[in-house]
């Protein structure tokens, strides 16, 4: 098996001299859920995953979803145009960002988890 390759000191030094805030990767996407929103997170998450990866899965089978449909995010049904009460920060990961960037839809991707909790949570218990 080869080796995982090692950063180099300068670099290792480098990142010792960044400040810390510029080492958090990318900035949390504040998001708005209904009770029933949150219900269908804490479903999902007594599985044993986190809730920041069920929140960046759900982002990311959202755009898998339609993308199997062939049809833009935006005009699919259940794709939500209001959003509840409850505010939670989302940190994304780096693959969700390389997908929304791919995607061109940073700008929906509030949107995309609240979307992508209802049809994930569907087809994970298998509701129609």
């Amino acid at each position: 098996m080869p080796r995982k390759k090692q950063p180099s000191i300068a670099v290792k030094k480098a990142l010792e001299q960044m400040p810390k805030e510029s080492q958090s990767a990318y900035k949390p996407i504040s998001v708005q859920l209904t009770q029933s929103q949150l219900d269908k997170l804490k479903e999902i998450t007594m599985l044993g995953m986190n809730e920041r990866f069920a929140l960046n899965l759900a982002m990311r089978y959202a755009m898998t979803y339609a993308k199997k449909k062939s049809k833009s995010v935006e005009t699919l049904k259940g794709f939500p145009k209001k959003f509840g009460h409850k505010t939670i920060d989302v940190a994304p990961t780096a693959d969700t960002i390389m997908m929304l960037t791919e995607n061109d839809l940073m700008d929906k991707s509030r949107e995309l988890v609240v979307f992508g909790l209802k049809v994930f949570h569907e087809r994970l218990f298998n509701i129609k």
